[in-house]
């Protein structure tokens, strides 16, 4: 026989009078198979990380060669779409957690990328490139966090509050296969089609993508405003000033990930010119962290329901410290390989459990919550960029990954700061 439980919490509701909810629930009323209503979200996911991911990989190529652009110029084409996403992802978020119209965001997003690609085969010139492309590319920054949005909205709505993190790795581990798919499939695209074909098929991809969102994804998720949330949690109300909090957890992942343009850039050089390690062997090491991620991720969140969400998170950002550090010392390239895997539990723990850690900071306000913490990513590739010029010119290709070690090390003395301030107002629930 199910065993019934009943639960008593208190919590904050949206006029700031305490309500006491009792929430019955039963062992056979939870699904059999957690993922099994979040399928469509994790297709919609997988399908546009690999559509952007191939025609991430042909339009430097498609604007050096076809347009005459100089690489000054793609690089701040780049930075400028960069900083379109994030700007245009977080007041997205913003208004559709107020109109509670997120299904609706998210099909325009997906509309407007099909228009972007569609024009972006048929544009000349790489003024048109400049103006257009971050206008109708911005979207990204609406797709990706309001699907992760409208998850937490649909385990909130479901009275499932602790599988929200599960969820969340499900779906990142989606987004991440959909990653390396494309980043194989860019090379072999390249070799059959021209670019204008290829942003042709992207477009085709993102039409999928909307005609998934707008059949099979759910209308209705999020929660009438004062309406019960089942289960309250510590994070159930926002305590202190949940914005400022949310702006310094962000701005702590901005620190913690300046390294990442210059990994990017410089990696391959370093295994090769500096460490000597064969060409057959480079491959296989740099596709070590998205590989070892999609086995980890599901790994984090599970742990981190045991112990604790701020600990391993934590324990994930002390990772990049010691992967940095590691990189400015290592000579030999098992070690780099050692160093990637530790890579893939910073990655792990940062985003999964960082997702859910903002979302519970703005517990009303998912969309903007996502939004703004996914910014981090676009923000610091900017600053990482400035990082890398200066860091390679003072201290040399090798020892320039002490640089990102430094400001990691910043970064999680931060972080440690605000999760503490914050986990400790949830708890005692003070406002």
């Amino acid at each position: 026989m199910a065993s019934s439980t009943s639960v008593t919490s208190t919590f904050a509701g949206v006029t700031g009078s305490r309500l006491v909810v009792e929430v019955q629930y039963s062992a056979h009323h939870r699904p059999a198979n957690l993922l099994g209503g979040y399928r469509w979200l994790a297709f919609v996911l997988f399908l546009a990380s690999a559509t952007n991911t191939v025609s991430l990989i042909a339009l430097p190529l498609f604007a050096k060669d076809r347009l005459g652009m100089s690489l000054p110029a793609i690089a701040a084409y780049f930075m400028m779409v960069s900083l379109a996403n994030s700007g245009v992802g977080v007041i997205a978020g913003r208004i559709s957690d107020r109109s509670r119209r997120r299904k609706l965001f998210i099909a325009v997003g997906f509309a407007w990328l099909a228009i972007g690609f569609l024009l972006l085969s048929v544009l000349n010139s790489a003024a048109a490139l400049l103006i257009v492309g971050p206008v109708l590319f911005a979207a990204h920054g609406v797709t990706g966090p309001q699907l992760f949005a409208l998850a937490k909205e649909m385990t909130t709505r479901e009275d499932r509050p602790a599988d929200s993190m599960r969820v969340t790795s499900w779906l990142r581990v989606a987004a991440s296969a959909g990653w390396i798919l494309g980043s194989s499939l860019g090379g072999v695209a390249l070799t059959l089609l021209d670019s204008r074909s290829i942003f042709r098929a992207s477009a085709l991809g993102e039409l999928i993508c909307l005609l998934v969102v707008v059949y099979a994804l759910p209308s209705r998720t999020a929660l009438s405003p004062g309406q019960p949330r089942g289960v309250a949690t510590p994070d159930s109300h926002p305590a202190g000033h949940p914005h400022r909090t949310l702006a310094l957890f962000t701005l702590g992942m901005v620190l913690l990930s300046t390294g990442r343009v210059l990994r990017s850039a410089m990696l391959p050089i370093l295994l090769r010119d500096v460490i000597g390690t064969p060409v057959a062997q480079m491959g296989l090491i740099l596709a070590l962290p998205p590989l070892v991620e999609l086995g980890m991720m599901p790994l984090a969140a599970s742990l981190a329901s045991r112990v604790g969400r701020v600990p391993v998170f934590l324990a994930g950002a002390i990772a990049s410290i010691g992967y940095y550090l590691g990189l400015a010392l290592v000579s030999q390239t098992w070690s780099v390989a050692a160093l990637q895997v530790l890579y893939a539990c910073f990655g792990s723990a940062t985003l999964v459990i960082g997702i859910d850690i903002a979302q519970s900071m703005l517990p009303d306000e998912p969309g903007f919550a996502t939004a703004l913490y996914l910014a981090h990513e676009n923000l610091a590739t900017v600053g990482g960029s400035a990082v890398a010029a200066v860091s390679t010119t003072l201290l040399g290709l090798h020892h320039a990954f002490a640089v990102p070690a430094a400001t990691s090390a910043a970064g999680v003395a931060l972080l440690a700061v605000v999760l503490h301030a914050w986990h400790s107002r949830v708890s005692s629930g003070s406002p």
